[in-house]
């Protein structure tokens, strides 16, 4: 998906060779408009863990091609795993170099009535991030690769409360329990978080 609310530009007629279409050039139409968007794509991933959490990874990516989202796949998915995709052609050689891959057409299904395969969920996770931050009426920022690693961070980390999980992973990032020393104070009966970092 592009960092607005649009429709990629693909042409059904191209032959399946094109897997290295030069995406950063192509022109996309947000919908209901002619206003042309430029910018990266955003590649996203879901998984449902055994405690029923679905972790979510976002990835910006410049091209759509299979040289810029296999590596992706194979660093981030197990081999072995059942992949549910769409019928973009970068996914072509999933089966043969060992996923269990299945497609939905989008053109006939939402969800594939023989395999259950379906993008549904990712799609709707999408739909969420878009709204959030306001890329969907706005457009990306500046800010998209932390807000993407943000909705990471989230999905795995479904705690109620969130500011204490926080504070363990700087902890662990800076490998120094004495970095971080965090205080619950009352002022005027209103209970007042303070955080010091102890700088070098």
């Amino acid at each position: 998906m592009r960092n607005g609310d649009i429709i990629p530009n693909v042409d059904d007629n191209v032959s399946s060779e094109a897997d290295d279409i030069d995406d950063d050039h192509s022109t996309q139409r947000n919908y209901g408009t002619r206003t042309r968007i430029q910018g990266p794509w955003i590649f996203g991933m879901c998984c449902k863990n055994i405690d029923g959490v679905i972790e979510r990874r976002f990835f910006k990516v410049e091209k759509r091609d299979k040289a810029t989202l296999l590596p992706i796949i194979q660093y981030e998915i197990e081999l072995g795993s059942i992949i549910y995709s769409d019928q973009w052609r970068a996914y072509s050689t999933l089966k043969d170099i060992g996923y269990h891959h299945e497609t939905v057409n989008h053109s006939e299904f939402f969800v594939d009535p023989t395999t259950g395969a379906q993008t549904q969920t990712i799609e709707c996770i999408w739909r969420h991030v878009k709204t959030k931050y306001g890329i969907k009426t706005r457009g990306a920022t500046d800010l998209l690769d932390r807000q993407l690693i943000e909705e990471w961070w989230r999905s795995v980390n479904t705690q109620h409360d969130l500011l204490e999980v926080f504070w363990n992973d700087i902890k662990i990032i800076n490998n120094d329990n004495d970095v971080l020393k965090y205080y619950e104070v009352l002022d005027n009966g209103k209970l007042i978080n303070y955080l010091v970092i102890n700088c070098c």
